[in-house]
């Protein structure tokens, strides 16, 4: 049994993915600013949860750039699949948009708690202990390096991993099954 749809030649799938990557990125141009601060939000309630200061509050976004463009992408490459019906695209639309929201949170939350602890470090008038100091150093690192990896490949990753995934599994999340 196979599970994954007959895709079309190579050249039209990409033709499709384009040309829905292209409408959606004009609605995701009026909507991001509004999912960007749901963000902000969140992310202010967990630096305030974790105990760090209200300066390092994130202020509202205001601009007009288009953020977090992986979204879109995603949600293109499960609209364009061929042989799934709607609701099998919206389950995986919602689940994609959940776990890339979620890796989002993430990497805004160890950001400002980087900022956090680099604020800590010209504070302290006592020189941490040595181990202490090689813990926040590897922390800073690995937290640097998620961060580095996740904007440069991260929601692709997640979101061609995902797709895959769901092109594998007999249904969507919830247990549909795959068509014959």
């Amino acid at each position: 049994m196979n599970y994954f749809p007959q895709l079309p030649r190579p050249a039209t799938f990409i033709a499709r993915y384009v040309a829905a990557l292209f409408l959606l990125l004009m609605l995701w141009g009026a909507i991001s600013g509004y999912y960007l601060n749901a963000l902000i939000a969140l992310v202010n309630v967990a630096t305030s949860l974790a105990g760090m200061p209200s300066q390092l509050q994130l202020p509202r976004f205001a601009g007009h750039d288009v953020v977090f463009t992986g979204v879109v992408g995603g949600i293109a490459l499960f609209a364009v699949t061929p042989d799934r019906p709607m609701v099998w695209k919206l389950r995986w639309f919602a689940l994609l948009v959940g776990l890339l929201s979620a890796a989002h949170l993430l990497v805004l939350f160890l950001q400002m708690h980087l900022v956090y602890l680099e604020i800590l470090d010209h504070q302290d008038h006592d020189l941490p202990s040595q181990s202490l100091s090689a813990i926040r150093a590897a922390y800073r690192y690995s937290a640097g390096y998620l961060i580095e990896f996740w904007r440069r490949w991260g929601s692709a990753v997640l979101s061609l991993l995902l797709w895959l995934g769901a092109l594998s599994l007999h249904g969507g999340p919830v247990g549909e099954s795959a068509p014959d």
